[in-house]
């Protein structure tokens, strides 16, 4: 169907020229919205763009008017050029694309022929055209990022010329071995206009046009596999197998030359120019980050283009595990003799796809504008809704009643050449929605989409004619054809949740991509912070502190409790062998007659400050002649925790990081017991109860919910205690944990062995 775009609002020029209005903008039958609401375009430019009304050519269904407003596609890059001159690009594109599959295809008539002359199997030479379509499933991935560097039209023009040179090496081939070598090496020149077609589609046609210009592309395609057999047959039957790559070789001839002098640089902006002013290095790197084959594959970490490329394999398995045995299955079905009476047979899927390539793009195209009518914006899935019938019913049921039409001997020769036709008139309603989408869904690597594309659909199409001669040799044309068709109805349920959830798809792994992304930048900007220690972050962080703080977390679990008596400090002791000497290890320990202190975090750290405590508390004592306030001496400790860095001049010792400790300091003096809690930042505060350690949160909730003012001391023994039994790994003992108290009457005092069991004993049962 015929649809035309009209810009309404011509711009301004010297000429002062007045635009010709259009006729008024009418709304789809049954919408209550405005026409102006009728959202569906593509196009970010100020003018307003309608689609006038047409009349469809093909179901004879009026296509309304439909007011276009700004989407986000940018319009002009795809004004270059006229129509006509992309009309004769797209040619040259359709031509080109018609070598590098009819080749494949040309020698299914010779077979026999070929494998006399190199004393084979027929089965060695259909294995060299499997060779051949392997090879053009790899070399995508070397042609698709090649495109986006250097652009289109050199790249074209190389491999035009090299399809011509291996062409007369395939020619002139005096043994199999070379026969192979040169077949390959055709191959992989000739998916090159394949991938490079597809993007030049993709550079000049808009979202909205490419599906009907993919379509004639794509008929070379398509038209190639089914019309070599027949060119083959002709000239097998009159001439030898040579004249086919002769005439190969004057057709890649003509195709450079075409691309030469027709075909113009359309990609919008090459990588190249990313290199410029980049040392040597620099380059180098940047070359292989783009050509390193795997970013092609690791493309289908987007379950999208997966299922894309499975629907697109299925239908090449299909095509090719029906052209590839037609000499071996229909000629003696039919009891035909000679290679021109069996290549008639390639005609039918041929016709077929000719067919198609008038009808199968503008209905792909119609079913993006229905949606864009509906949804009010493009999604690219909606196009994959128009190929769902074609692949999921037409095809199969084609493929079934063909194979067992020949098998069971009914119908005739019209039955499977009727069903030869019609799937291959559905074919092409399917492959432009396939790979017009995957133009149209990453549109920053189209080549790289459809270079994946390619490379997967002919490694099954390889595998098909590799596979399919054997296997119905074995189990018959009809069970094979019903494979084949449970293959394409699994792609088509595979495509049709793409169409659904396809963008939810995208849209997840680009967030996922996005969180990564900005975890990197981050570790980036940690990482260039937290080698100077005192030193903030944009976002106002010291990292060097926050390890510290890590630190603690992996320490002993360390408890306080303040009561009106006293304050109790409770450690755990990690006994990390029968062999440790439980005595030796001390968690809890004395400051000062009236002020102890329990640690969690790294011991040695934990020594230099309660040593510098303990310093400040004397010099107190001898200086002023009365015992050091709790609150000063945690000032001290916290004052000694500001002396890292570069910024700690003037001070008798720098340190080179902050403290991996955290203290719980008890004390009792004029103002009463108090329990503090220092941190390696220098921060301190006083708490009525306080865990620290690695069961610190547990232990802290423990301890909300269970402490009040009016505990006594022996209860708050007994609460410690019974908060450190639930967050230790172990059974608690005496041996294993660490208990003291500071008291006006006593002072500070660590609990004896003795002392440890009667609290233990006192510690409820359940």
């Amino acid at each position: 169907m015929a649809t035309t775009i009209t810009n309404t609002t011509a711009p301004n020029n010297d000429n002062n020229s007045t635009p010709t209005p259009n006729p008024a903008p009418s709304q789809p039958i049954g919408s209550t919205e405005p026409a102006s609401k009728q959202y569906a375009s593509i196009i970010p430019s100020e003018p307003r763009l309608t689609l006038e009304p047409t009349h469809s050519n093909i179901s004879h269904h009026d296509m309304p008017h439909v007011d276009y407003i700004v989407t986000g596609d940018d319009d002009i890059i795809y004004t270059r050029f006229s129509e006509r001159r992309k009309n004769i690009i797209t040619a040259v594109l359709s031509f080109c694309a018609f070598l590098a599959p009819v080749s494949s295809t040309t020698v299914l008539s010779a077979v026999p022929e070929v494998a006399a002359t190199f004393g084979c199997d027929g089965a060695v030479i259909n294995g060299s055209n499997a060779l051949y379509m392997l090879f053009m499933g790899l070399s995508p991935c070397f042609y698709g990022p090649v495109g986006n560097i250097y652009g289109r039209k050199w790249i074209s023009v190389v491999s035009a010329a090299l399809f011509f040179a291996f062409s007369i090496g395939t020619a002139l081939a005096p043994n199999l071995a070379s026969f192979f070598v040169f077949r390959i090496l055709t191959a992989i020149q000739g998916t090159a206009f394949l991938v490079i077609g597809s993007s030049v589609i993709g550079d000049i046609y808009k979202p909205t046009e490419r599906g009907t210009a993919l379509g004639w592309f794509l008929s070379g395609t398509l038209i190639g596999p089914a019309l070599g057999p027949f060119i083959g047959g002709i000239i097998v039957t009159f001439r030898t197998w040579r004249d086919l790559f002769w005439l190969q070789t004057a057709l890649a001839g003509v195709a450079t030359v075409l691309v030469l002098f027709l075909l113009p640089e359309t990609i919008h902006s090459k990588r190249s120019d990313e290199l410029e002013g980049l040392p040597k290095g620099e380059k180098a790197r940047k070359m292989w980050q783009w050509l390193n084959p795997l970013r092609v594959i690791q493309l289908y970490r987007y379950p999208n283009l997966l299922t894309v490329a499975l629907a697109s394999s299925s239908l090449v398995w299909n095509m090719y595990s029906l052209l590839t045995p037609i000499r071996y299955v229909l000629n003696p079905r039919f009891g035909l003799t000679s290679p021109l009476q069996s290549g008639l047979f390639f005609m039918a899927p041929g016709c077929g796809y000719v067919l198609g390539t008038f009808v199968g793009g503008r209905w792909a195209d119609h079913i993006v504008k229905k949606y864009i009518r509906i949804r009010g914006e493009r999604i690219a899935e909606d196009r994959l809704r128009s190929c769902l019938v074609f692949m999921g019913a037409v095809i199969p049921a084609c493929m079934i009643i063909y194979g067992w039409s020949v098998e069971k001997r009914k119908g005739g020769i019209a039955l499977p050449v009727i069903m030869m036709f019609l799937q291959g008139v559905a074919q092409l309603f399917c492959f432009p929605s396939l790979n017009v989408y995957c133009l149209d869904v990453m549109q920053t690597r189209s080549s790289e989409v459809v270079a994946g594309n390619y490379m997967v659909r002919y490694l099954f199409a390889a595998a098909g004619s590799a596979a399919c001669l054997p296997a119905i040799r074995k189990m018959g044309v009809g069970w094979f054809s019903t494979i084949s068709a449970f293959f394409l109805i699994i792609a088509t349920f595979a495509t049709y949740l793409t169409a659904l959830y396809g963008k939810q798809w995208r849209d997840a792994i680009d967030e996922k991509k996005a969180r990564k992304k900005e975890c990197a930048n981050q570790f980036i900007a940690r990482s260039e912070y937290d080698r100077g220690i005192n030193t903030f972050s944009p976002e106002g962080r010291l990292f060097q502190v926050e390890y510290s703080l890590e630190a603690i977390k992996h320490g002993s679990t360390a408890i306080g409790v303040a009561t009106g008596e006293g304050v109790i400090l409770g450690v755990e002791k990690r006994v990390t062998s029968t062999l440790l000497e439980t005595s030796s290890v001390e968690k809890i320990v004395e400051i000062d007659s009236h002020i102890g202190c329990a640690m969690s975090g790294l011991q040695a750290d934990a020594r230099s400050m309660v040593e510098h405590a303990r310093v400040e508390s004397q010099n107190h004592a001898f200086n002023y002649n009365e015992r050091l306030r709790v609150e000063s001496c945690t000032q001290a400790i916290c004052d000694l925790a500001l002396r890292f860095g570069e910024g700690a001049e003037g001070e008798e010792s720098i340190m080179s990081r902050p403290f991996g400790v955290a203290l719980l300091i008890a004390g009792y003096d004029e103002d009463g017991p108090s329990l503090y809690h220092a941190e390696p930042s220098g921060t301190f505060y006083r708490y009525d109860a306080k865990a620290i350690g690695s069961g610190s949160e547990g232990a802290q909730a423990e301890l909300q919910n269970e402490f009040h003012k009016s505990l006594t001391l022996p209860e708050a023994e007994v609460l410690v205690l019974k908060t450190l039994k639930q967050v230790m790994e172990e059974k608690l003992d005496s041996k294993n944990v660490q208990l003291a108290s500071v008291t006006k009457a006593n002072g500070f005092k660590i609990y004896t062995d003795a002392e440890m069991e009667q609290v233990v004993g006192r510690l409820p049962t359940n």
